[in-house]
């Protein structure tokens, strides 16, 4: 189960990716991405599932089906999980997330938690992904989360489990007994003994924190996509909506000089490199949409619905690796071209020489991916980690541009990709067998095919020629993978456009049907599901009401010139031992 090594695994899946149809990861994962650690308050712990080594856990970090999480005394951690539930963890906790639910490198039918010890607090969102409700294990109960709502765990090593609903429905089950749980609700179960039941008790302290993030992350999402609102949140704090050329950008309140995906560091995943921003705000920016250098104004980002580990143009030579932002190319040729057209995704061709070409790429050197593997892992296993974060920021390895244009150095010869799945921790440690491993990538012989039969020399595309010649624009535009791009900056014609049926969604935003276990569709509705009542006490249902109520308020938007599911439970209540209990209702 978690005895293979995350290298391995990990690097396995990626070569399983690979062979899948060249469109960003997030073109067949439902645009959600993996789960990430949204707030991390305190010093707190991360093993990748199976790899026997720990690292600190750092905001904005992914999150993989294994992994596991300490959570000492004093600290807490918020997750957000691939299938857009959330996870708040107190201190003094020890988890295991052994299974994720909507994560691209799993197919997960739910999310399944293991609380060794601790303390947390479970949000399913109405909207939330995977085919499964959320299952939560401790060592002497399972709790079947039946609803969306609100719950509250807590276990300890003693054989100790406390279960408690703010809103919704769930199932305690033990090998002695079962109960189910409505709002209002609290279950203890001691050992082996029955499970006792009685009213919720007042909010502690971890709850209070949950509800000063939920109050935090419910702001105005109108130039988003709904799905993004909580997650965006941050942006409303920390930058300023703009409107240029009839489109909506954000432009980040940020030191001169900072350019994106420059303040953080790279980590390897099934879906490729990796971006980890150490900006608090730096998430979705990262992941979805598409940032464009605007004459006047400097960096700003345009909203996307699509995930990827990072929307960038990659450079790999022999001696240094570069990236840009997908959007500085697609939005300046797209504008020329047509928006509506594609570019494609892999292997484009050949560029160096000039550094002046590339001023506003960051580039390091190839001694951070041959250091990378191995150094902050053994230095964190011999206890040399303060200072860890500071080891991997990418501003640590940065080159000078500047310096080697004047100085006349030349860049070497290397390939321009928008693909990092080929480039694993070990072929990264040869930078010259990576260069190799590029060009034969099956998007390298397509971009060659398309060129006339040779990899062509993107120098012009680099330069942002307004013209370029026939060849290398067939290799630069997509055909047929332009569907699948739709909200990306390869089809930057789609960012500001609404979710179409295309993309699983009808017309009006909502999702479309979907097929649950035992291959029942059920339809998109809006309407409250249908849940059982029971009665104790006589307590009626006071009704679910969900996560967190969205109100919409205003949001000043600075005018720039234009030139410039809720889920009923499973009616006969008996455990399901392939995993949650299934979903029911609308979504």
């Amino acid at each position: 189960m978690l005895i293979r090594t995350a290298l391995t695994r990990r690097t396995a899946l990626a070569l399983g990716l690979s062979l899948l149809a060249a469109l960003p990861a997030s073109a067949y994962d439902d645009d959600n991405g993996y789960g990430y650690l949204r707030a991390v308050e305190g010093p707190a712990t991360l093993m990748q599932a199976g790899s026997g080594t720990r690292t600190p856990a750092e905001m904005n970090q992914p999150v993989l089906a294994g992994d596991r999480l300490w959570v000492p005394a004093r600290s807490r951690v918020e997750i957000v999980f691939a299938d857009r539930n959330r996870l708040r963890i107190d201190g003094g906790s020890e988890l295991i997330l052994e299974h994720l639910a909507a994560s691209p490198e799993t197919r997960d039918r739910g999310t399944v938690l293991r609380l060794l010890e601790g303390n947390v607090q479970l949000v399913v969102i109405r909207d939330s992904l995977g085919d499964e409700l959320p299952r939560i294990d401790t060592p002497n109960a399972t709790v079947y989360v039946q609803d969306y709502g609100v719950y509250r765990i807590a276990a300890d090593q003693q054989v100790f489990t406390e279960v408690l609903v703010r809103e919704g429905r769930a199932e305690v089950v033990t090998d002695r007994d079962r109960e189910r749980l409505r709002e209002g609700e609290q279950a203890w179960i001691e050992g082996a003994s029955r499970i006792d039941v009685d009213s919720a008790g007042n909010y502690d302290s971890l709850e209070r924190w949950a509800r000063r993030l939920d109050e935090e992350g419910d702001v105005d999402s109108r130039y988003l996509d709904d799905d993004l609102r909580y997650a965006a949140a941050p942006l409303s704090r920390h930058g300023t909506w703009i409107d240029y050329q009839g489109s909506h950008y954000w432009r980040p309140r940020v030191d001169a000089g900072w350019r994106p995906y420059s303040n953080g560091r790279w980590i390897y995943t099934p879906s490729g490199n990796t971006w980890v921003s150490y900006d608090s705000w730096g998430y979705v920016p990262h992941h979805y949409g598409s940032w464009d250098y605007l004459p006047g104004y400097g960096w700003a980002w345009q909203p996307g619905r699509r995930w990827a580990p990072a929307w960038v143009y990659w450079y790999q030579g022999p001696s240094y690796t570069g990236w840009c932002p997908t959007g500085y190319y697609t939005r300046y040729y797209g504008a020329r071209w047509g928006l509506d057209l594609g570019f494609h995704f892999g292997v484009y061709g050949w560029a160096g020489g000039d550094w002046g070409l590339f001023g506003q790429w960051t580039f390091v050197s190839s001694d951070y991916w041959r250091g990378y593997r191995h150094g902050f892992r053994d230095g964190y296993r011999e206890g040399r980690h303060d200072g860890w974060r500071d080891q991997w920021d990418v501003r640590r390895y940065a080159v000078p541009i500047d310096d080697l244009r004047r100085g006349g150095g030349r860049l070497d010869r290397g390939v321009i990709t928008t693909d990092s799945r080929p480039l694993t921790p070990e072929v990264l440690e040869n930078p010259r067998h990576a260069v190799e491993v590029l060009t034969r990538d099956p998007s390298a012989r397509r971009a060659a095919r398309e060129a006339g039969g040779s990899l062509p020399d993107m120098n012009d595309f680099i330069a942002r020629k307004p013209e370029l010649a026939a060849p290398l624009r067939r290799a630069v535009v997509s055909d047929g993978e332009a569907p699948g791009l739709e909200g990306t900056p390869l089809r930057p014609g789609t960012m500001d456009r609404p979710r179409g049926r295309s993309d699983g969604r009808s017309p009006d935003g909502e999702r479309g049907a979907r097929t649950l276990p035992g291959g029942t569709p059920r339809e998109s509705g809006g309407g409250r599901p249908d849940v059982e009542t029971v009665d104790r006490g006589g307590r009626g249902d006071q009704g679910n009401r969900g996560g967190v109520a969205r109100p919409d308020p205003g949001v000043e938007v600075e005018r720039l010139p234009r030139g410039g599911r809720p889920q009923a439970g499973d009616s006969g209540g008996a455990p399901r031992p392939e995993g949650s209990s299934p979903r029911g209702g609308a979504v």
